[in-house]
């Protein structure tokens, strides 16, 4: 999405803190992707970067498990 959603950068510090333990210092929005229902940001927290990608709507959560459990057995490549 190339506009960022109704969501403010506390309330994503906020939520970063809350469940991840992240201190952010820096949150960028990055108008760039092909999902019209999410907004990216380069965050930096902890003397970090990372890169956080915010929906819209619900997130399946197979769709993050999934690449996890790959991952975790020795697949590099997955996103």
């Amino acid at each position: 999405m190339l506009e960022k959603l109704p969501i403010t950068d506390e309330q994503i510090r906020a939520c970063l803190q809350e469940t991840y333990g992240l201190t952010v210092t820096e949150i960028e929005f990055l108008p760039l992707g092909y999902d019209a229902a999410a907004s990216v940001y380069r965050v930096w927290a902890d003397s970090q970067p990372y890169f956080l990608k915010v929906k819209a709507e619900a997130v399946n959560e197979l769709s993050v498990r999934l690449p996890r459990y790959l991952q975790q057995h020795g697949l590099a490549q997955v996103v």
